[in-house]
Protein backbone atom coordinates (compact mmCIF):
# COMPACT_ATOMS: atom_id res chain seq x y z
CA UNK A 1 0.00 0.00 0.00
CA UNK A 2 1.24 3.19 -1.04
CA UNK A 3 1.52 6.52 0.89
CA UNK A 4 -1.33 7.98 -2.04
CA UNK A 5 -3.71 4.71 -0.94
CA UNK A 6 -3.17 5.75 3.15
CA UNK A 7 -4.00 8.98 2.85
CA UNK A 8 -7.26 8.38 0.89
CA UNK A 9 -7.84 5.71 3.02
CA UNK A 10 -7.36 8.42 6.06
CA UNK A 11 -9.62 10.84 4.65
CA UNK A 12 -12.28 8.63 4.37
CA UNK A 13 -11.49 7.59 7.86
CA UNK A 14 -11.56 11.19 9.14
CA UNK A 15 -14.76 11.97 7.09
CA UNK A 16 -16.59 9.43 8.68
CA UNK A 17 -15.67 9.85 12.21
CA UNK A 18 -17.02 13.83 11.51
CA UNK A 19 -20.09 12.24 10.70
CA UNK A 20 -20.33 10.18 13.60
CA UNK A 21 -19.90 13.35 15.83
CA UNK A 22 -21.80 15.35 14.22
CA UNK A 23 -24.58 12.95 14.88
CA UNK A 24 -23.49 12.12 17.78
CA UNK A 25 -23.94 15.60 19.05
CA UNK A 26 -27.26 15.70 17.30
CA UNK A 27 -28.57 12.90 19.42
CA UNK A 28 -27.40 14.43 23.26
CA UNK A 29 -29.05 17.84 21.55
CA UNK A 30 -32.14 15.82 21.09
CA UNK A 31 -32.00 14.41 24.38
CA UNK A 32 -31.35 17.40 26.17
CA UNK A 33 -34.00 19.19 24.31
CA UNK A 34 -36.28 16.23 25.11
CA UNK A 35 -35.07 15.87 28.95
CA UNK A 36 -35.52 20.51 29.30
CA UNK A 37 -39.02 19.47 27.53
CA UNK A 38 -40.08 17.28 30.60
CA UNK A 39 -38.76 19.55 33.03
CA UNK A 40 -40.56 22.49 31.79
CA UNK A 41 -43.97 20.52 31.41
CA UNK A 42 -43.48 19.94 35.32
CA UNK A 43 -43.92 23.25 35.99
CA UNK A 44 -45.84 23.96 33.46
CA UNK A 45 -49.18 22.04 33.59
CA UNK A 46 -49.65 22.59 37.20
CA UNK A 47 -49.76 26.31 36.26
CA UNK A 48 -52.11 26.10 33.54
CA UNK A 49 -54.19 24.08 35.80
CA UNK A 50 -54.31 26.76 38.46
CA UNK A 51 -54.91 29.32 35.34
CA UNK A 52 -57.84 27.35 35.06
CA UNK A 53 -59.09 27.06 38.50
CA UNK A 54 -58.58 30.70 38.76
CA UNK A 55 -60.62 31.44 35.41
CA UNK A 56 -63.34 29.14 36.51
CA UNK A 57 -63.19 31.14 39.95
CA UNK A 58 -63.38 34.69 38.28
CA UNK A 59 -66.48 33.42 35.31
CA UNK A 60 -68.14 32.15 38.87
CA UNK A 61 -67.96 35.69 40.34
CA UNK A 62 -68.57 37.92 37.91
CA UNK A 63 -71.80 36.16 37.28
CA UNK A 64 -73.36 36.01 40.62
CA UNK A 65 -70.81 39.53 41.24
CA UNK A 66 -74.80 41.21 42.45
CA UNK A 67 -74.96 38.71 45.03
CA UNK A 68 -72.15 40.60 46.93
CA UNK A 69 -74.68 43.48 48.13
CA UNK A 70 -72.75 45.53 50.80
CA UNK A 71 -69.41 47.18 49.72
CA UNK A 72 -66.84 45.23 51.91
CA UNK A 73 -68.41 42.50 50.46
CA UNK A 74 -67.50 44.01 46.79
CA UNK A 75 -64.06 45.96 48.20
CA UNK A 76 -63.24 42.01 49.02
CA UNK A 77 -64.78 40.71 45.42
CA UNK A 78 -62.96 43.23 43.25
CA UNK A 79 -59.47 42.38 44.95
CA UNK A 80 -60.12 38.49 44.05
CA UNK A 81 -61.02 39.21 40.55
CA UNK A 82 -57.79 41.45 40.06
CA UNK A 83 -55.53 39.03 41.63
CA UNK A 84 -57.01 35.69 40.32
CA UNK A 85 -56.59 37.59 36.72
CA UNK A 86 -53.51 39.42 36.75
CA UNK A 87 -51.15 36.63 38.60
CA UNK A 88 -52.34 33.55 36.35
CA UNK A 89 -51.34 35.76 33.28
CA UNK A 90 -48.06 36.99 34.20
CA UNK A 91 -47.04 33.36 35.32
CA UNK A 92 -47.99 31.86 31.96
CA UNK A 93 -46.64 34.38 29.99
CA UNK A 94 -42.87 33.76 32.28
CA UNK A 95 -43.65 29.96 31.00
CA UNK A 96 -44.04 30.33 27.62
CA UNK A 97 -41.08 32.32 27.18
CA UNK A 98 -38.60 29.60 28.72
CA UNK A 99 -41.19 27.16 27.34
CA UNK A 100 -40.16 28.70 23.65
CA UNK A 101 -36.65 28.26 24.61
CA UNK A 102 -35.32 25.45 21.65
CA UNK A 103 -32.05 24.02 22.02
CA UNK A 104 -31.75 22.96 18.68
CA UNK A 105 -32.52 25.86 16.74
CA UNK A 106 -30.71 28.61 19.28
CA UNK A 107 -27.18 28.92 19.92
CA UNK A 108 -26.66 27.93 23.50
CA UNK A 109 -26.26 31.99 24.85
CA UNK A 110 -29.27 32.88 23.20
CA UNK A 111 -30.93 30.06 25.07
CA UNK A 112 -29.87 30.69 28.39
CA UNK A 113 -30.62 34.33 27.93
CA UNK A 114 -34.30 33.65 27.40
CA UNK A 115 -34.45 31.41 29.36
CA UNK A 116 -33.39 33.69 31.83
CA UNK A 117 -35.59 36.68 31.29
CA UNK A 118 -38.39 34.13 31.34
CA UNK A 119 -37.22 32.50 34.66
CA UNK A 120 -36.73 36.00 36.38
CA UNK A 121 -40.39 36.74 34.89
CA UNK A 122 -41.49 33.75 36.90
CA UNK A 123 -40.05 34.25 40.06
CA UNK A 124 -41.31 37.97 40.54
CA UNK A 125 -44.91 35.75 40.12
CA UNK A 126 -44.34 33.62 42.56
CA UNK A 127 -43.03 36.01 45.17
CA UNK A 128 -46.32 38.10 44.17
CA UNK A 129 -48.45 35.22 44.73
CA UNK A 130 -46.86 34.38 48.54
CA UNK A 131 -47.30 37.95 49.30
CA UNK A 132 -50.67 38.43 47.78
CA UNK A 133 -51.81 35.03 48.47
CA UNK A 134 -53.16 35.73 51.86
CA UNK A 135 -55.00 38.90 51.00
CA UNK A 136 -56.56 36.59 48.36
CA UNK A 137 -57.58 33.82 50.91
CA UNK A 138 -58.92 35.73 53.60
CA UNK A 139 -61.22 37.81 50.64
CA UNK A 140 -61.88 35.17 49.04
CA UNK A 141 -63.33 33.26 52.23
CA UNK A 142 -65.65 36.07 52.43
CA UNK A 143 -66.90 35.99 48.90
CA UNK A 144 -66.95 32.27 48.34
CA UNK A 145 -68.82 32.17 51.80
CA UNK A 146 -71.35 34.58 50.40
CA UNK A 147 -71.53 33.21 47.29
CA UNK A 148 -72.13 29.34 48.32
CA UNK A 149 -73.86 29.36 51.47
CA UNK A 150 -75.39 32.57 51.67
CA UNK A 151 -73.80 34.31 54.57
CA UNK A 152 -71.75 37.08 55.26
CA UNK A 153 -69.01 36.37 57.46
CA UNK A 154 -68.14 40.07 57.94
CA UNK A 155 -70.90 40.67 60.21
CA UNK A 156 -70.63 41.51 63.91
CA UNK A 157 -71.87 37.66 65.05
CA UNK A 158 -69.61 35.86 62.65
CA UNK A 159 -66.27 37.69 63.04
CA UNK A 160 -64.84 36.35 65.94
CA UNK A 161 -65.00 32.90 64.49
CA UNK A 162 -62.93 33.91 61.16
CA UNK A 163 -60.54 35.37 63.60
CA UNK A 164 -60.20 32.04 65.23
CA UNK A 165 -60.05 30.16 61.81
CA UNK A 166 -57.56 33.11 60.27
CA UNK A 167 -54.17 31.17 61.94
CA UNK A 168 -55.18 27.79 60.64
CA UNK A 169 -55.56 28.89 57.33
CA UNK A 170 -52.11 31.31 57.64
CA UNK A 171 -50.20 27.93 58.60
CA UNK A 172 -51.74 26.11 55.97
CA UNK A 173 -51.10 28.75 53.32
CA UNK A 174 -47.63 29.49 54.43
CA UNK A 175 -46.47 25.46 54.37
CA UNK A 176 -48.27 24.76 51.02
CA UNK A 177 -46.20 27.74 48.84
CA UNK A 178 -43.03 26.91 50.46
CA UNK A 179 -43.26 23.37 48.97
CA UNK A 180 -44.71 24.82 45.79
CA UNK A 181 -42.06 27.50 45.88
CA UNK A 182 -38.94 25.18 46.88
CA UNK A 183 -40.59 22.44 43.81
CA UNK A 184 -40.50 25.13 41.21
CA UNK A 185 -36.97 26.45 42.10
CA UNK A 186 -35.79 22.92 42.25
CA UNK A 187 -36.64 22.41 38.34
CA UNK A 188 -35.67 26.11 37.31
CA UNK A 189 -32.12 25.73 38.68
CA UNK A 190 -31.36 22.19 37.11
CA UNK A 191 -32.73 23.68 33.40
CA UNK A 192 -30.66 26.74 33.94
CA UNK A 193 -27.59 24.18 35.13
CA UNK A 194 -28.56 22.05 31.88
CA UNK A 195 -28.33 25.03 29.54
CA UNK A 196 -25.62 26.73 31.54
CA UNK A 197 -23.36 23.07 30.50
CA UNK A 198 -24.33 22.90 26.82
CA UNK A 199 -22.69 27.07 26.48
CA UNK A 200 -19.69 25.55 28.31
CA UNK A 201 -18.85 22.69 26.28
CA UNK A 202 -19.71 24.80 22.95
Amino acid sequence: MDLAEIQTIWSEMSVELEKQKKLTNEIILKMTQQEYRDNMNKIKYPEIFGGVICLAAVLLMLFHFRELDTWPLRICGIICLLILTILPIYSIKAIKQMDSVTILKSNYKQALTEFAKGKKQFLVAQKLSVYLGFLLLAAATVVFSKLMGGENILSMEKIKSVLVALPFGLLFFIVFTRLVTKHSKAKLNSLTQMLEKLEEES
